[in-house]
């Protein structure tokens, strides 16, 4: 089952939260390295403390980039089984911090739901792929040509992609999803031709294709 961990910012600064204290994660220097860096050190700490409920750090930019560790927890939550619910780093600003990760929070709205359609039957991935009406682009199904056109609403043509696989339509329609939730306006069309081929899809080459997908919109 699909897990989203929390993410929370707290101004104490203390070894604490809600009184209690959990482990406190000393984050080495990873502020040069790529997500992969901030993802192993993720999957570490998950694994390390697996029966903990919470995990806390301090940030500290000149060490790491908080947006990005918060997403790497959150990637690495979905990829082995702990029982940690939440991350928590202490801040001094946590509202500035809540809304300098908003971008991120969207970002892992869009891969849960793609990796939680990766575990479905073709026909029920097509059937949940026409449900994005909501977001801010039309969803079009044509069953004459078995295609699933997606396309903003300003959308000129300029920028059109194409896919013929599960794995490239989760991608894309993700990215789809993500830009929406973060209200970024981009002329796009998508066009999802459907197949009944069934597809054995790797968690973490789905989330390393939708992240770099979003890398010229979020800084991952």
């Amino acid at each position: 089952m699909l897990f989203m961990i929390e993410i929370a910012f707290d101004s104490n600064k203390n070894k604490k939260f809600n009184g209690k204290a959990y482990p406190f994660l000393a984050v080495p220097n990873i502020k040069e390295q790529s997500f992969e860096g901030y993802l192993a050190f993720a999957l570490d700490a998950l694994r390390r403390f697996d029966k903990e409920p919470y995990l806390l750090t301090e940030e500290n930019a000149a060490f790491f980039s908080t947006n990005k560790l918060a997403l790497a927890f959150f990637v690495a939550s979905n990829l082995v089984e702990a029982a940690v619910d939440c991350v928590v780093f202490k801040t001094e600003n946590p509202k500035e911090a809540y809304e300098a990760y908003k971008p991120y929070i969207a970002l892992s709205i869009g891969i849960k739901y793609a990796l939680r359609l990766s575990t479905l039957e073709p026909s029920a991935v097509y059937k949940e792929l026409t449900c994005l009406n909501y977001l801010n682009f039309s969803v079009k199904e044509n069953y004459a040509e078995k295609t699933i056109c997606y396309e903003t609403k300003t959308a000129t043509g300029a920028n059109v992609f194409e896919t013929h696989s599960i794995f490239d339509a989760l991608v894309y329609v993700s990215t789809l999803k993500i830009l929406s939730l973060c209200e970024f306006k981009e002329d796009l069309r998508c066009v999802v031709h459907i197949t009944n081929q069934k597809e054995i899809i790797k968690p973490l080459a789905l989330v390393q294709a939708i992240l770099k997908n979003v890398s010229s919109y979020i800084n991952i």
